[in-house]
């Protein structure tokens, strides 16, 4: 549980989207089961398996991590990403918590800037304003919002000194708050969090574009370059179709999404994303492929332009997180 919590936070602060998430713990069983009769233990299993996924599927890794944690604005992010956050730090970093329904969040560096606050923060208030004011390193917690508004750090330091939450106390250690402050405030706060959301041990540290992994189902979404390998399965919706060539694997999916919708898609004939490779007549077209009734397909493509007619294909039919493949060397 540890793992998939790490997991699913390093993937909601680096705001990668959850729409194949479905998908991953739909296939984990499967494929957890498969390295278990290969050997490996349980919890070793589920590492492997999240930890080779790429593309849209992928277990961020630290400095991607870093990143996002230090760099981008979670205050607005749903689901109170930035209080689940720091209420984790505290509760990580400090026994006696304060009950977190009664927290709000805090902007350090105020989020409307006095005429103090402007000279406080140098020239570049208004970049630093503009760039910090909703990052992590500018947020803490308190129960104290209204008191401390848009008071001077001077003036805010002696009620965050007094506080009962430990992230805030420290607050009250610096002489001034600017940009490198806020900066260095995120570093620290990190280096708390990768000890809370830790990454497991990395097998597939040189995992990248040019070195995929047989039999790990990969998402159509996914963005690898699948060129010097070969398919071996068109996973739809978990329905396995044995295929041996990306050519099969296109003609499949056409196959399949015509018998869902043969309206919808004798009507991408005419539509831009598709004129070169679908066509009423066999003629001009290198290699077709008779999908129906004067309906014909261009398969003279390589792999790497087929997985993307796929995508744009099961776009269409509003299908493209069903549909995953596996691929052999």
């Amino acid at each position: 549980m540890t793992i998939i919590i790490s997991y699913l936070f390093r993937r909601a602060i680096c705001n990668i989207p959850t729409n194949v998430l479905n998908k991953i713990f739909a296939s984990m069983t499967k494929n957890v089961r498969k390295l278990k009769e290969m050997g490996m233990a349980h919890v070793d299993a589920i590492i492997d398996y999240l930890m080779s996924k790429d593309g849209s599927s992928i277990f961020p890794r630290d400095e991607q991590f870093k990143r996002s944690f230090t760099e981008t604005d979670i205050y607005n992010r749903g689901n109170k990403l930035a209080l689940f956050t720091l209420y984790s730090i505290e509760k990580f970093s400090h026994k006696e918590v304060v009950d977190y329904n009664e927290l709000t969040i805090e902007h350090i560096m105020p989020q409307t800037l006095t005429p103090k606050w402007k000279i406080d923060l140098g020239k570049d208030s208004d970049e630093t304003f503009k760039i910090y004011k909703d990052t992590i390193g500018n947020l803490t917690l308190t129960k104290y919002n209204p008191e401390l508004s848009n008071s001077s750090f001077d003036d805010k330091k002696v009620i965050y000194n007094d506080s009962n939450i430990k992230i805030t106390r420290g607050v009250s250690s610096y002489d001034k708050w600017d940009r490198d402050t806020i900066v260095n405030r995120a570093n620290d706060l990190f280096n708390i969090a990768q000890n809370i959301w830790e990454l497991p041990v990395d097998n597939y540290i040189d995992l990248d574009e040019t070195n995929l992994v047989p039999g790990v189902e990969y998402s159509i979404n996914d963005d690898i370059d699948v060129t010097g390998y070969k398919p071996t399965a068109l996973l739809i919706d978990n329905d396995k179709k044995q295929v041996s060539s990306w050519r099969e694997m296109l003609i499949v999916t056409c196959r399949f999404l015509i018998d869902i919708d043969k309206e919808l898609f004798h009507s991408l004939v005419t539509h831009n994303n598709f004129k070169r490779i679908l066509s009423n007549e066999s003629n001009g077209l290198r290699n077709p492929c008779q999908l129906s009734h004067n309906l014909y397909l261009e398969t003279n493509l390589n792999a790497k332009d087929i997985i993307n007619y796929i995508k744009l294909f099961t776009m269409e039919y509003d299908m493209h997180d069903f549909f995953e493949f596996t691929i052999r060397y």
